[in-house]
């Protein structure tokens, strides 16, 4: 194993709480399955912080420094045959704008939405959890690691 890749994971071992690690994982399999869940699954992304102890991996200068890549690689956007995760390049669509009626149709197939995005004031409000109360896993774009952390914490306290 390369030595950046075994101190991501040192750092990972000494963060990650395995119990709440457990919970993620039940609670997700659980959404993406149609099973009741407690709450929706929620990922929160913030702007990676310049003084981060670890950068993320340059994917694009792979394709740069390999260009014959590029034609092995393709873009597959699924359908409605299965799980999906395009919910956030078609809501711009007129025609698919419409996130309820795409959550029944998803629902009606026991298909789970993945990266529904979500405002702040839904999670915390409990409209989101009113909304998709199973088959969705959430995803909220904070400006900071200060605001995912808020608004994390708000969704897991605020109740329905």
């Amino acid at each position: 194993m390369n030595d950046p890749l075994q101190s991501l994971l040192q750092f990972l071992s000494k963060e990650v709480d395995d119990a709440c690690r457990d919970d993620v994982d039940v609670r997700i399999l659980g959404a993406l399955n149609w099973e009741p869940v407690d709450r929706p699954p929620l990922v929160v992304t913030y702007p990676f912080p310049e003084d981060a102890p670890f950068r993320p991996y340059p994917h694009r200068e792979i394709l740069d420094t390999c260009p014959e890549l590029k034609r092995a690689i393709r873009i597959v956007l699924p359908d409605l045959q299965g799980p999906f995760d395009n919910l956030e390049l078609i809501r711009g669509s007129e025609a698919l704008n419409d996130v309820e009626t795409i959550y029944a149709k998803a629902a009606a197939n026991r298909i789970a939405l993945i990266r529904v995005a979500v405002s702040e004031e839904e999670l915390v409000s409990g409209r989101a959890r009113e909304q998709f109360p199973t088959g969705a896993v959430l995803i909220h774009r904070a400006e900071s690691f200060e605001s995912a952390r808020r608004v994390a914490r708000s969704y897991r306290e605020s109740r329905q």
